[in-house]
């Protein structure tokens, strides 16, 4: 093995945000430097020799892109195309469609034709949550409106509106 290609190795392998399996084929290498079996190394690292027998195998035809996952057998993700996650980021960001006042994953899955499953995915991977509104609400009872401001203007001496709606942010968060 050569001394950058150890190096790399070791980095790999204290890194934190390296994925676990990586950093394990990465220790693999750096054993079989030092001169251990391939058996001795599986019975450190709780794998079978076989597996480091492979690896050891594919980094002298590869090299370190031994380390690099392979890609999984099956049809890829549908929910990871850019027009899906476009469409479900624009739609969370807009207000909530008439007569909602938030807007789930399901209804937003039903109103884009797309699987709840994936709609969740999606705001979970952009890291969206459009059910914790924080700032204002709107509901779909038209009197709300009215009781709320009836209220705030008996309570308090200064409410806080924009644009007609009221903000309830200030007053109770």
């Amino acid at each position: 093995m050569e001394e950058g290609d150890r190096s790399e190795c070791e980095r790999i392998m204290r890194s934190r945000k390296t994925s676990v399996s990586k950093a394990r084929r990465a220790q693999m290498l750096v054993l079989a430097a030092r001169g251990l079996s391939n058996r001795q190394i599986a019975l450190e690292l709780g794998v079978s020799a076989h597996v480091v027998g492979r690896v050891r195998k594919e980094y002298g035809r590869q090299g370190l892109a031994v380390l690099k996952d392979r890609a999984r057998p099956g049809r890829p993700r549908s929910s990871r195309d850019e027009q899906s996650v476009r469409k479900v980021v624009e739609t969370v960001c807009q207000a909530p469609a008439k007569g909602l006042s938030r807007c789930s994953a399901r209804t937003l899955g039903r109103h884009l034709n797309i699987a709840s499953a994936s709609v969740n995915r999606i705001l979970r991977e952009n890291k969206l949550q459009p059910h914790r509104l924080r700032s204002f609400t709107s509901s779909p009872d038209p009197q709300l409106r009215d009781m709320t401001l009836f209220t705030l203007t008996r309570t308090t001496t200064n409410p806080l509106l924009v644009h007609d709606e009221i903000i309830f942010g200030a007053l109770f968060f």
